[in-house]
């Protein structure tokens, strides 16, 4: 589910997988356990690692396969990477708390609110009334519209013209677990490809180019705001 979803919307909805798999464990695990909260946000965090891990390997071996780089040496790189950057993400966060308050004002780790409040849910109060037919008929939905666009890829006529214009109900869901702002500049993103490619119909390496250069430059950015915090430098926060 999260390379299907990866490879069609460029997301991965970890989030909701490992909320379904929270739903799941809290069927087998009595509510009257002391733990039942405890083991529903290790099931989840398993699920949500594991999809996560299979997204990234999705995407760097693609990469890889792009630029004609061997397998093998893709590996050592992931084991390498997967060394070193368990010891500076530590190192990082530990840097993060120390200067900032997390979760505070500026970094609220809204997901982590989601996480315990829904081990709470399934494990002790219960889904609010009628969620389940409503989850139930949300999933028929997308059934039918996914299987409309399956066909539509394989015939003709105006079922062809409409089938990409057919939401797809991961894409749905990613919209509705995102926050506004990024959502929002996503769609602003998505706009300005299109108007280069498909309007202007130019190339699309100085979008993918520009795209990186504003990902690399706000995480330069954030650090060097960290490090300038950290040393009590005034400075724009």
């Amino acid at each position: 589910m999260g390379v299907r979803a990866l490879g069609e919307t460029d997301l991965n909805p970890v989030s909701g997988i490992s909320k379904l798999t929270q739903l799941a464990f809290a069927l087998f695990t009595p509510a009257s356990n002391p733990n039942a909260v405890i083991i529903n946000l290790v099931a989840g965090a398993v699920s949500e690692s594991g999809a996560l891990q299979a997204g990234d390997l999705l995407q760097d071996l693609k990469t890889g396969h792009l630029l004609g780089a061997a397998p093998k040496a893709q590996f050592w790189g992931q084991m390498i990477g997967s060394a070193v950057g368990a010891v500076v993400s530590a190192m990082v966060y530990k840097l993060y708390t120390h200067v900032y308050q997390v979760p505070g004002d500026m970094f609220q780790v809204p997901t982590g609110y989601v996480w315990i409040f829904t081990a709470r849910l399934v494990t002790g109060q219960g889904l609010p009334p009628m969620v389940g037919w409503w989850a139930l008929g949300a999933g028929l939905l997308f059934v039918v519209l996914t299987a409309v666009r399956i066909a539509a890829k394989e015939r003709g006529g105006l079922l062809k013209m409409i089938g990409p214009y057919i939401p797809g109900g991961i894409a749905v869901a990613v919209g509705m677990y995102n926050v506004p702002s990024f959502t929002l500049a996503r769609t602003i993103g998505g706009l300005l490809n299109w108007y280069w490619c498909s309007y202007r119909k130019e190339s699309e390496t100085p979008i993918i180019i520009l795209a990186s250069g504003l990902i690399l430059g706000e995480g330069l950015f954030s650090i060097v705001n960290l490090v300038l915090a950290s040393l009590h430098v005034p400075h724009l926060k």
